[in-house]
């Protein structure tokens, strides 16, 4: 039998928070620790990190149930065997995006150019269960401020939204 960790555990009851919607269920991943938890992500909560939108017409309007991971220098996707946690994050352009696989199945975190499911990708990250990947750079160097759909290429189902925001100059 498969023991589940603690970390499994902590990413289930995120998940299970996120679903609730309101003010309270908002976190913000301790994006500054060598390795984040769920269960860091799930204590943690704060609208001050929110940046600005970078000017008129930027199209900036998070969703209610986002969830604001902004804050330190990366910033933390959980993939569960079945969904993302969380399903729909603000985060900022010069953030390096980190996913941590807590299930064992293998998935991608994937941004179509087209929005259709289609190469060419914007940002493909490939990784196999109970690994923690990152991107190469902030997310800037592949894709500028704007909302853009993610999914994982071998599960139908699997994916969310992320919206990536200029950073806040101080």
């Amino acid at each position: 039998m498969r023991r589940i960790t603690l970390a499994t555990l902590a990413a289930l009851a995120l998940l299970g928070a996120a679903c609730g919607g309101g003010a309270e269920t908002r976190a913000e991943a301790g994006n500054d620790a060598e390795e984040t938890t769920a269960e860091d992500a799930a204590q943690s909560t704060s609208e001050e990190a929110v940046p600005a939108p970078a000017g008129p017409g930027t199209g900036f309007a998070r969703a209610a149930d986002c969830t604001l991971i902004t804050k330190g220098e990366t910033a933390t996707i959980f993939a569960l065997d079945n969904s993302f946690a969380p399903d729909c994050v603000v985060l900022v352009a010069n953030q390096v995006l980190r996913v941590q696989n807590v299930g064992i199945r293998d998935h991608t975190l994937t941004i179509s150019e087209q929005q259709d499911d289609q190469t060419p990708f914007l940002f493909d990250l490939e990784y196999e269960g109970e690994t923690t990947v990152e991107s190469d750079g902030p997310l800037s160097d592949s894709m500028g401020p704007g909302t853009y759909e993610f999914f994982c290429k071998f599960h139908s189902g699997m994916d969310g939204v992320m919206q990536v925001v200029e950073p806040v100059e101080t």
